[in-house]
């Protein structure tokens, strides 16, 4: 990894000798694009996260772009070398196939096709090869060396998000104009983030007869997998809220015993759960609307080592309402096993509603517990 990060530093600090414009290279690599009709390759990927996880993955994708489609603009197969799995987009359902189970998950919606791309096979698809997106670069600079070319990507900075020094660089190979390689980085709350998408035994002339993306046998034998409500978090409603002794963001205490005879609202959350960071403000709105009347709200930040980040996220924010630090234990007690998650208790102290995900019928469940 040394190695790599040399390479990388002496990449960003070079773009300044330019041998043609960028302009110019990108308009020859999305003709090369546009030329595609079906490919094949092996897709090596590096994933390292803010909390300084790294994932190390390869798998074997194909790509069908003779007919583009509104929600990808290509149908694709693609399997991670490491799930005894695989995923498939003909074009109008995406399939999520795990053949240990012998059970498939189907999403027929277009707006959320793209969701099958973060399935384990969906991962091996490198969207930059065939479509090139410039529309939210702020800048870009070209490189010219013997046997590619460097394109680099700067995007503008995300104060909502605490996003900065986003960048993304694309090794593009001279003789089939097609970016093969691509590194995606940023920071976030201080912390940096990157992807690294390498191709190998690329493919360009396949023939897509043979690709498994028609196959549809399972769909005889497998099951489909139904998502099932959470037992037994819906069985916490009705009982006794578990007892808690957090500490907030600012170090005070605060106990679940000195919230008595009043309705509470906890609010599960994690700095890199998009869906968290995107309902808070309607938590703070819920809360803005019923604190007068008896509602007090807790945020629940719920993953270990990621306290200093979440801190300087809510630093930068303007909620009210407190932000505690949770434990493993406290997400045992609440069933948090998809966030976000709302639990609503009464002035009784029993559970009286949750929800994984926010959920529009939760102001209607505040109301009925002031």
């Amino acid at each position: 990894m040394k190695l790599f990060y040399l390479t990388l530093v002496f990449c960003l600090g070079s773009f300044c000798s330019a041998a043609q414009s960028a302009d110019v290279l990108i308009s020859r690599i999305q003709k090369a694009q546009k030329e595609l009709q079906a490919i094949s390759y092996t897709l090596h990927r590096i994933d390292t996260f803010t909390s300084g996880t790294i994932w190390k993955n390869s798998g074997r994708c194909q790509l069908d772009l003779r007919e583009p489609d509104s929600a990808l603009g290509f149908r694709f197969w693609a399997r991670r070398d490491d799930y005894n799995g695989e995923t498939l987009y003909d074009g109008k359902v995406a399939y999520a196939i795990e053949h240990k189970n012998k059970t498939y998950d189907a999403i027929t919606q277009a707006a959320k096709v793209h969701h099958a791309l973060g399935s384990p096979g969906g991962q091996m698809v490198f969207k930059d090869l065939v479509r090139l997106d410039t529309s939210k670069v702020m800048s870009m600079e070209a490189k010219e060396e013997a046997d590619r070319y460097l394109l680099r990507f700067l995007y503008a900075e995300d104060k909502e998000y605490s996003i900065k020094d986003r960048y993304k660089i694309l090794y593009i190979d001279k003789k089939t104009l097609l970016p093969v390689e691509a590194i995606d980085h940023l920071i976030y709350l201080g912390k940096k983030q990157s992807h690294h998408y390498r191709v190998s035994d690329l493919v360009l002339q396949a023939s897509p007869a043979s690709f498994n993306i028609s196959n549809k046998d399972f769909l005889s034998s497998y099951a489909q997998e139904v998502r099932k409500p959470n037992a037994k978090l819906q069985a916490l409603i009705g009982q006794p809220m578990p007892a808690f002794d957090l500490v907030s963001f600012d170090g005070k205490t605060v106990r679940s015993a000195d919230v008595k005879q009043k309705a509470v609202l906890l609010d599960f959350w994690a700095v890199w759960c998009g869906p968290c960071i995107a309902s808070m403000p309607k938590v703070q709105a819920l809360y803005d609307k019923y604190k007068n009347k008896g509602l007090e709200v807790y945020g629940v930040m719920t993953e270990k080592g990621d306290e200093e980040p979440a801190k300087l996220w809510a630093k930068k924010q303007s909620y009210s309402f407190p932000m505690l630090i949770g434990n493993e234990q406290l997400k045992e007690a609440y069933q948090v096993n998809a966030i976000p998650l709302y639990v609503l208790v009464d002035k009784e102290g029993k559970i009286a509603f949750v929800s994984e995900g926010f959920n529009p019928e939760l102001e209607a469940a505040i109301q009925k517990v002031l």
